[in-house]
């Protein structure tokens, strides 16, 4: 496994945002347990990255698995976790994808899994939540073989066309995954990404997704009669000291040792786990030390994460030359997401001077790593440009 798939890039960052992490227990939100949305929730792992999708159907010999057409590249087969008490994984077929509205279906051989439901409607204003394998739950699992994702609640702002506008910080692995009501768990919208810079973000709505499974001849609204199955359950998680739990502390001390030596990859982990205080105090100074120290050493994920910081002012002022010299530096190591961040910066003039040849250059060089979002952006600034 290459390091690029043990630190990918791209976290909630937002200020104030609240991170649920569902750890051998229940969390519930309205009337919503959260652990029930969670059972239908998969780890896609490609070979090139992660991403997160999540059951529509299943029955007793084929599962049926929603998530964003971008999270499988041009990938026919990937690897797919199922969640919480169901351990090892599948290899999943691509069954149907839709480029155009971001869909695909994977197709696994077993059953049956818990199904989510498509809501009817979605309206503004309506509290949400998504569910996914971000950061740290990824690392999470593969230090303790764990699966569990996390949450994170916000709201509707706008329906835009076949697109739900939403405050819901999403991050590269969250792809893919259920945007639900947090009163019904009815899914209002596949996770998609980014919808602009002012940290509101956008999901494939309930038209769209219903169209595109019934061209699939999929049915929506159904969770193939498997309500009385008993559902196995992971076992609680160990924890150690003051409610820490065990695979933290494991992970904190693995890190902690090899910073002590001077490693980039465990002054970023400890930079990680400050940032979000997981099996620690939250500190942003702390997480912002770490990040200092291996971003000093050319790390690119500490340079992304350093970015982000300055971007968004966790812990410093906000900084918008700042961010941009850290993305700058991340581009220089080929990353597309930083060459992405930075040519959406050059098109709105952030941090730099408006300049649509340098955000075409930036937006090119991530297209060509097939970094989903800067393909259309390539294709809207591929024009003759004014200089």
């Amino acid at each position: 496994m290459s390091r690029m798939q043990r630190l990918l890039t791209g976290f909630c960052l937002g200020i104030g945002c609240v991170v649920f992490v569902a750890i051998g227990g229940s969390i519930a939100l309205g009337k919503v347990a959260f652990d029930t949305v969670a059972k239908s929730i998969v780890l896609i792992d490609t070979g090139d990255g992660i991403g997160t999708g999540f059951f529509i159907a299943s029955d007793e010999k084929r599962s049926i698995i929603l998530t964003a057409q971008h999270v499988l590249g041009s990938k026919k087969r990937v690897k797919v976790y199922a969640n919480a008490g169901y351990r090892g994984s599948f290899v999943a077929t691509i069954m149907r994808e839709d480029r155009d509205r971001d869909l695909a279906l994977l197709s696994v051989p077993t059953g049956p899994f818990p199904t989510l439901r498509l809501a009817a409607s979605v309206t503004s204003g309506e509290a949400i939540a998504a569910g996914g394998f971000d950061q740290l739950a990824y690392r999470y699992f593969k230090s303790s073989g764990d699966l569990q994702p996390n949450f994170h609640p916000g709201s509707v702002s706008s329906i835009r066309g076949p697109l739900v506008v939403h405050d819901v910080p999403t991050d590269e692995g969250n792809s893919g995954g259920p945007l639900f009501d947090v009163e019904s768990g009815d899914v209002v919208g596949v996770v998609k990404g980014s919808f602009n810079l002012n940290y509101l973000y956008a999901a494939v709505g309930p038209v769209s997704i219903k169209k595109f499974l019934r061209e699939a001849g999929v049915q929506a609204n159904i969770s193939i009669a498997i309500q009385t199955t008993p559902t196995p359950q992971a076992p609680p998680a160990q924890t150690r000291g003051r409610g820490v739990p065990a695979n933290y502390a494991a992970l904190l001390r693995t890190y902690q040792l090899s910073a002590a030596k001077g490693d980039a990859y465990g002054e970023t982990g400890l930079g990680l786990m400050y940032q979000y205080g997981r099996g620690v105090p939250k500190n942003y100074a702390t997480a912002l030390h770490y990040y200092q120290l291996a971003a000093a050493q050319g790390d690119v994920h500490a340079e992304i994460f350093l970015a982000r910081m300055y971007e968004q002012g966790l812990g410093v002022p906000k900084a918008d030359a700042t961010a941009v010299h850290y993305y700058q530096l991340a581009a220089t190591q080929g990353d597309p997401y930083a060459e992405y961040t930075l040519g959406t910066r050059y098109e709105q003039g952030r941090g730099v001077p408006k300049d649509d040849a340098t955000a075409l250059h930036y937006y090119q060089l991530a297209a060509a790593k097939r970094y989903a979002p800067a393909v259309g952006a390539v294709a809207r600034l591929s024009k003759p440009i004014k200089r």
